[in-house]
């Protein structure tokens, strides 16, 4: 096996970001074409039934098993490298096992799979029994996507980001063939063209980890079948995994509970609260996620030296690249709630009182980004460290407070109330890690990032006043198939673009720079 690199955390996460934010915007696209093309009902069954192996998605492949294998499987090469490849053999073997017998049993539980996460369909057979269906066909990608984790937790230890971040990217586009073509083919073949987008979905999982084989084989890394489910390895990754499923699990209730308390709601709640949350995945999981993807393996390879010092600078420059993108995103988020959400999604089946009701959520949601920001960094630093215990205890604090607040906001707010939840127990959740990640580790020194978080708040507040004055000539009710709308839309980006950008160098942000100086050498060496 290759040797890992010396990985740049700033670069990583740039290669990350922009495949993550193609893939986003393809995941995107999905979703536009199954807000057009299928009936509230249909979407409703559907964010149900994509929920439920979700759930499991996080739990396992993109949760606890990924963030657990990165710190053991760093251990192994640098003090263990007779035993990796018998490591990473296991742990592939052992993971498709156990996943495998999770999608077994969930594909059989599926009716009580449905009731547990959409009580409310039970008034509704139709919807119920499509749903149920649909889980059926979707469990089975948990399999391939669990795959797909581990891959990615290699290639990135070993210093090799672009696949990985890439890889959903087929997985999005088959999905929208597939959408696409699922009125034709459902037609052709007799049933519910809602199934053939299910039926593409599961594809496109195959797919997704099919294209980590190649690069992972170019790094002399091979699959063999090893069943040794009491490797050292493999026991020491249950042992960081046990209380992280935990903890993730407390954190995948407020997704349950979410998903519960909407299905009580009104026809179309569960799909306003899909499609806003997927809008927040653009700043959180284009660049937040990247930057902390791209940060564990030095996380990792830091805490395995016993160098906390490091570690803290390593996490300290995480957060400030994190917030320079996360906040004018959160208030651009929030200034064009009801414009991006029109020129979207508003065509075909989706009319304009979704539009207004998804915008309304979606701006609540805007509200807890900068928290999320903070968790998506902090939970990585705490597992490269070992410890998967305080994120359970700061997950706990955050769905207690959740399991309280939603069903009263809901009451009061409906949908809108359950993103507005949503997004204060998120704050509750990175206020517990910090306060015990500076018990841990000792002072944070974070009060060095004060004077450029504030000099990227005001350059946010200044963009979210252009990009407000930009949107006053649309004319959103009309929704997205109007060329004047589409004209205001782009123009209201450009300048969100212009003036945070040009207000961030003004003010002395050194981001604006590193980013200018890398673009110049880049021209340079082209010349």
């Amino acid at each position: 096996m290759s040797e890992e690199k010396p990985v740049s955390i700033s670069r990583a996460a740039g290669v990350v970001g922009f495949f993550t934010l193609l893939s986003r915007v393809t995941g995107l696209l999905r979703d536009v074409v199954m807000a057009s093309i299928f009936p509230k009902s249909m979407t409703d069954a559907f964010t149900v039934a994509f929920t439920i192996p979700n759930v499991f998605r996080y739990l396992l492949a993109e949760g606890a098993l990924s963030i657990s294998f990165i710190p053991v499987y760093t251990e192994y090469r640098r003090k263990h490298a007779e035993e990796v490849e018998r490591f990473v053999h296991a742990t592939f073997t052992v993971t498709a096992c156990v996943v495998a017998g999770v999608v077994t049993v969930g594909v059989l539980a599926a009716p009580a799979l449905v009731t547990v996460f959409a009580g409310g369909f039970a008034d509704d057979p139709g919807r119920f029994d499509t749903a149920v269906n649909l889980t059926r066909i979707l469990f089975p990608y948990l399999l391939f996507v669990s795959l797909m984790a581990l891959s990615m937790g290699v290639l990135n230890t070993l210093g090799h980001f672009v696949m990985p971040a890439a890889a959903p990217i087929f997985w999005n586009v088959i999905s929208v063939a597939a959408g696409l073509g699922a009125p034709f083919l459902g037609s052709a073949l007799g049933v519910e063209p809602i199934y053939i987008l299910a039926w593409g979905v599961l594809f496109g999982g195959v797919v997704q980890f099919a294209v980590q084989v190649p690069p992972m084989r170019a790094r002399g890394v091979r699959f063999r079948w090893n069943p040794r489910f009491r490797h050292p390895g493999v026991l020491k990754m249950a042992k960081l995994m046990l209380p992280a499923l935990f903890g993730l699990a407390v954190y995948q209730l407020n997704v349950l509970l979410s998903r519960l308390f909407a299905s009580f709601l009104e026809t179309g709640a569960l799909s306003s609260l899909y499609y806003s949350q997927r809008l927040i995945e653009f700043p959180m999981g284009v660049f937040a996620v990247a930057i902390a993807t791209a940060s564990m393996p030095t996380l990792s390879a830091h805490a395995t030296d016993g160098d906390l010092e490091k570690l803290k600078d390593t996490l300290r420059n995480s957060l400030e690249l994190t917030f320079f993108v996360v906040l004018p995103s959160a208030v651009g988020l929030a200034v064009m709630a009801e414009p991006l959400v029109a020129m979207l999604f508003q065509r075909g089946e989706f009319g304009h009182d979704m539009t207004r009701i998804t915008a309304l959520t979606l701006m609540a949601f805007t509200l807890g980004v900068p928290s999320a920001g903070l968790v998506r960094n902090l939970v990585p630093a705490y597992y490269a460290t070992t410890d998967s215990r305080t994120p359970v205890l700061a997950s706990a604090g955050s769905l207690v407070s959740y399991a309280l607040l939603g069903p009263l906001f809901a009451w009061r707010f409906g949908v809108v109330g359950l993103a507005f939840a949503i997004s204060l127990s998120s704050w509750i959740n990175a206020s517990v890690l910090v306060w015990r990640f500076r018990h841990k580790v000792g002072d944070l020194h974070l009060g060095r990032l004060l004077p450029n978080l504030a000099r990227m708040l005001a350059a946010s507040l200044l963009m979210g006043a252009a990009v407000w004055a930009a949107c006053l000539p649309g004319h959103w009710a009309r929704g997205g198939n109007d060329l004047w709308n589409l004209l205001v839309f782009g123009a209201a980006l450009g300048a969100g673009v212009l003036v945070y950008a040009g207000a961030a160098t003004a003010v002395g942000l050194p981001h604006t720079r590193r980013v200018w100086s890398a673009l110049r050498r880049r021209n340079h060496g082209k010349r």
